[in-house]
């Protein structure tokens, strides 16, 4: 006994120790991925958006998303001058202008833009460090601490963490928080008392406060009350869950309604102009930008006051008008007006290393070997019930499918349920040993691609390189590598870009932000010749993001018939054009060739080759 309770002891500090150096290198990783890269598309919004809320207390701007998030990450910023004022009257409701304030902020800041953008960044690590704790505790509670490392491992390690939590949209932070509700929650099914149920209503209106998808959990919780009761049978009356689940939901839409600062609470229902047409209704013959509507108008339900802020229903109203408007989306080299089903499903097939996906199948058979008690199904349907509805809620919107990081809150609680193969690890050494080999593989194969874990794709896909092959938009090139193709050209003096192209157009055609040409590259549509005011493919040495080359109809299509020279960081391609390979594409367009070359810079480009 002396003996086990030693080996015990030795085995508890090595895992405290190893789960500290795992918290250091997790944070370490995402401070030195948040200061060497450029803005991602979404926080050119999300930063004057934040600031907005500081200075104006309105909640417009970037309503599409509740302002959690971007307050904690502007917070920092609250006193400082970013040279935006902080006026817009848009012409519609339906208006975007947190775009133009981006894009203002950064032509007032220039270079200096970054400084801002890292101080916001790193404002939210304590989501990350957040997600860490709540993921160590849950699953060292449900199986152990060798169960618990190996969850927070998965987690820490993961190329989508690692890419979101580094930035400062909502996506990271919202899968900490619904990690944390949905653990509080757990606490009060597990002893009902009127502080943990407090506790839970807190944190679910925090949660409500980072994304809209988490307004499942309204529905869940009762679900999850429903089925504990019957699986647990426990001693305490209908009477006093009910009230206690009352509690919940009224704290909760407090805290909601103190987010927003009670901004057009109670409003009637009636009163409210939507533009999509599951809130406004369909507008036959009608613009629906110039001729708002409300489907609630003329029913009992107008006088009804909403218990919510103002911004919330139209926030929802202008999401839900997004997923009406068919944008185009991509899957494995289809383009279409609809997006799949199983969009998500095939997403994170190819975007988390090899070995985390193995390990998640590892852990649902060990459920095989170890069985499962009445108590054990209370604890899955608490642990999994709310990820499941989501990623089935979001799966179903399929107006378009862009981003895989949707998702992200759903990854959380996998990570928790993927501590099983370490549940016994003294009974079932081999299944506690595959795991965690299953685990140092997929470390490996994120590191080995860091700090471009925004492109990374596993083996399965062909790797980063042929990630355009599968999945485009936010899931490889979000614009986050414009300041390492400035640093690239800095280091080659020697060849001169003759144009850029980048996926964040805004932040590149301001030119404040980054050193580089200003000029673009010659434009083709197949079929259509150049465009106007266009010579069409031209020699020239130049740099262009996997989204401006891949997108539907792209312009710069007649890059693909060539070979880029040369990668940085994954997405961005430099191609060295020659007179005979603009020519060559030419006359297949049926363009008049090119004279001979009078630009002495021409004859210092090389044939392209296979990077």
């Amino acid at each position: 006994m002396a003996a086990a309770a030693t080996t015990d002891e030795g085995l508890n500090r090595f895992v405290r120790f190893a789960l500290a150096a795992v918290v250091v290198v997790h944070v370490g990783l995402l401070v030195y991925g948040a200061s060497i890269h450029g803005p991602g598309w979404d926080e050119v919004g999300h930063i004057p958006a934040g600031l907005s809320h500081w200075h104006t207390g309105r909640f417009d701007l970037y309503r599409v998303n509740p302002p959690l998030i971007r307050m904690v990450a502007t917070a920092p910023l609250i006193f400082r001058d970013v040279g935006v004022e902080w006026r817009w009257n848009p012409p519609y409701e339906f208006d975007r202008p947190e775009w133009d304030l981006g894009r203002d902020m950064i032509e007032a800041n220039g270079p200096g833009y970054m400084t801002l953008l890292r101080a916001a960044r790193l404002a939210c690590l304590p989501f990350a460090l957040l997600a860490l704790w709540i993921i160590w505790r849950w699953s060292r509670e449900l199986f152990g601490e060798a169960g618990g490392m190996l969850s927070v491992t998965v987690w820490a390690f993961s190329p989508l963490v690692l890419t979101n939590a580094q930035l400062m949209t909502p996506d990271a932070g919202a899968a900490a928080l619904g990690l944390a509700a949905c653990y509080a929650f757990r606490r009060w099914l597990l002893r009902r008392t009127l502080g943990r149920a407090f506790l839970a209503g807190v944190v679910l209106g925090l949660v409500e406060l980072t994304k809209f998808t988490w307004v499942i959990l309204v529905a869940v919780w009762p679900l999850q009350w429903l089925l504990h009761r019957w699986i647990v049978r426990p001693s305490v009356p209908w009477r006093t869950d009910a009230g206690h689940l009352a509690i919940i939901m009224l704290v909760a839409l407090y805290v909601i309604n103190t987010g927003y600062g009670f901004e057009g609470t109670l409003k009637p229902l009636g009163d409210y102009q939507f533009y999509s047409d599951a809130l406004a209704g369909e507008r036959d013959g009608e613009d629906r930008f110039e001729a708002p509507g409300n489907r609630f108008a003329q029913t009992p339900l107008a006088a009804i006051p909403v218990p919510l802020p103002v911004n919330v229903l139209l926030g929802i109203d202008r999401q839900k008008l997004d997923f009406e408007f068919d944008f185009p989306s991509y899957l494995r080299g289809e383009w279409r007006r609809k997006g799949w089903w199983y969009y998500y499903s095939y997403g994170l097939l190819v975007k988390e290393p090899v070995g985390f996906l193995l390990l998640g199948l590892l852990a649902a058979g060990s459920v095989l070997t170890l069985g499962i008690t009445r108590n054990g199904l209370a604890e899955a349907v608490a642990l999994l019930t709310a990820p499941l509805a989501l990623f089935v809620f979001v799966s179903l919107q399929t107006g378009f499918n862009h981003h895989l990081r949707y998702v992200l809150p759903s990854v959380a609680f996998v990570a928790v349920a993927i501590g099983v193969c370490c549940a016994r690890p003294q009974r079932h050494p081999r299944l506690a040993a595959a795991g965690w080999v299953l685990a140092a593989a997929g470390v490996l194969a994120s590191l080995a691609e860091f700090p471009h874990t925004h492109s990374f794709f596993n083996m399965l896909a062909g790797g980063p390189l042929n990630g355009h092959r599968h999945l485009l938009n936010s899931n490889i090139d979000w614009g986050q590598d414009i300041l390492l193709l400035e640093k690239w050209a800095r280091e080659n003096p020697d060849r001169p870009l003759d144009g850029v192209v980048h996926t964040l157009p805004d932040v590149l055609n301001s030119r404040a932000l980054v050193d580089l040409p200003k000029e673009g590259i010659p434009r083709l549509l197949t079929g259509t010749g150049p465009l106007p005011d266009d010579g069409g493919p031209a020699p020239g040495r130049y740099a262009i993001g996997v989204i401006p080359l891949y997108r539907e109809d792209s312009e710069y299509a007649w890059l693909r018939e060539l070979e880029p020279v040369e990668m940085v960081a994954r997405t961005i391609r430099i191609y060295e054009v020659s007179r005979e390979e603009a020519n060559r594409i030419r006359e297949q367009a049926g363009l008049p060739l090119l004279e001979e070359p009078t630009d002495h810079r021409e004859a210092d480009l090389r044939p392209n080759a296979t990077p």
